[in-house]
């Protein structure tokens, strides 16, 4: 049988070259000497009032932040509230075209836009059409007053031409 060797035994002492003790103190002194230039003492009386200084002013942004005034939306709901009914039907007859149709209908429940469809159609039998023997003759008309009113109703000819073609 063999002999359980120990590792230990195959290893040999060998010398390490290592630094002198002048070395260390001087090492040891020059680590103190750069510490104690560079290391900034802040008093506490500072710190706090740093502190003190960022949470004032964090709650100060935070206020107004959240703090935003409400009362706009309101006003705005009462002052609708003054407006009559015949009133914002003849605001959207004059300006229908400027309404686009599937986000007021939308907006409107089925039992108001009824409403609204019997409101205009009782108003537009109250409108009376003035009947005369006159013939209307578009020999009459100007050219300029055509273009006036083309104008004035924000029609563009080449569209209009586009339209007929």
């Amino acid at each position: 049988m063999k002999e359980n060797e120990d590792i230990f035994e195959h290893l040999k002492k060998r010398k390490i070259e290592t630094p002198s003790k002048d070395y260390f103190d001087a090492l040891a002194a020059s680590v103190i000497e750069q510490e104690s230039k560079e290391t900034k003492v802040i008093p506490i009386g500072r710190k706090i009032f740093y502190w003190s200084t960022a949470a004032a002013a964090i709650l100060v942004v935070g206020f107004f932040l959240f703090n935003i005034p409400r009362q706009t939306q309101t006003n705005i709901l009462a002052q609708l509230d003054d407006v009559s009914t015949e009133e914002l039907i003849l605001y959207v007859y004059e300006n229908i075209d400027d309404f686009d149709t599937e986000q007021l209908g939308e907006t409107l429940s089925d039992e108001e836009i009824d409403e609204l469809d019997e409101e205009l159609s009782i108003e537009m039998l109250d409108i009376s059409y003035v009947e005369s023997s006159e013939s209307i003759s578009f020999d009459d008309i100007d050219e300029q007053e055509i273009l006036d009113y083309l104008e004035l109703e924000d029609i563009d000819l080449d569209e209009l031409e586009n339209d007929f073609i």
